[in-house]
């Protein structure tokens, strides 16, 4: 499983058509009427509501673990001059992916 709201989303059944990973452009697999907890809170309130699932399909791949980490340590660094550098990265490794396929 990915990680909510960058690679990992739920939205209410047939709403939306097609979702885009935030991380590598991808887009997502999809699996319509799922009846299940859609976050955390919602599972510890037993709460399973029909949804449908979008996922990454490159979630558990270890380039993309790094680029999703990076992409979460970009959001948080107040330098500028840091977060271009980060930004350089972030690219690199998924271009670097684009090329293996």
């Amino acid at each position: 499983m990915g990680f909510k709201g960058y690679d990992f989303f739920t939205t209410k059944p047939d709403t939306i058509e097609e979702m885009v990973c935030k991380v590598c452009g991808e887009v997502c697999d999809v699996k319509r009427g799922v009846r299940g907890p859609t976050s955390y809170a919602s599972a510890m309130a037993k709460n399973n509501p029909l949804h449908d699932s979008f996922s990454c399909p490159n979630s558990n791949e270890d380039w993309h673990k790094q680029a999703l980490e990076i992409l979460r340590a970009i959001e948080k660094q107040p330098s500028p001059s840091n977060r271009k550098i980060m930004e350089n990265d972030l690219v690199r490794i998924i271009k670097k992916k684009k090329v293996m396929e």
